[in-house]
């Protein structure tokens, strides 16, 4: 496969604006990386979907590739964040309490930075937002299919 096609080079470019890396290495090694999600309809990819997307482009058996998944940033998940997210999604402390299994005077010290957030804690509440960010952009996504369908209804009954 002659990578330096343009085509081929769309594909690269593709990916990167995907947030995923994919580097020629010395010793015919490959490396694909995910680092970024940059909305709730990014996929976080496994080992094994990193290895299959790099194939597409490196299908010779002498490449080795190596997959490096998404790691979060631990830091950005703050007190502060937190409420950020909370404000957002409309999200009580009690909510959270019940949907996180933590009893709310934790969470009171978690969001009054009394208690240290481990790196547990921080991505509970990291995929806990993400998941709300993904159910919020698949009912806006929901809805306009709903409104595109009753506009290709109403313009059937006309022409009917």
């Amino acid at each position: 496969m002659d990578r330096n096609d343009i085509k081929v080079q769309r594909i690269f470019a593709q990916y990167r604006a995907c947030g995923i890396f994919i580097e020629e290495k010395d010793n015919n090694v490959v490396t694909i990386e995910q680092r970024k999600i940059f909305n709730s309809r990014t996929a976080i990819l496994s080992q094994r979907d990193l290895i299959k997307r790099a194939r597409t482009l490196y299908p010779e058996k002498e490449f080795k590739i190596v997959p490096i998944t998404y790691k979060i940033d631990h830091n950005m998940v703050t007190p502060s964040w937190i409420k950020e997210q909370m404000t957002e999604f409309f999200v009580k402390p009690k909510d959270l309490a019940n949907q996180l299994g933590f009893n709310q005077s934790e969470i009171s010290l978690f969001l009054n930075g009394e208690r240290t957030l481990s790196r547990g804690v921080r991505s509970s509440f990291y995929y806990y937002f993400l998941a709300r960010k993904i159910q919020r952009d698949l009912g806006q996504d929901l809805e306009q299919l709903e409104k595109k369908n009753d506009e290709l209804e109403s313009m059937l009954s006309i022409d009917l």
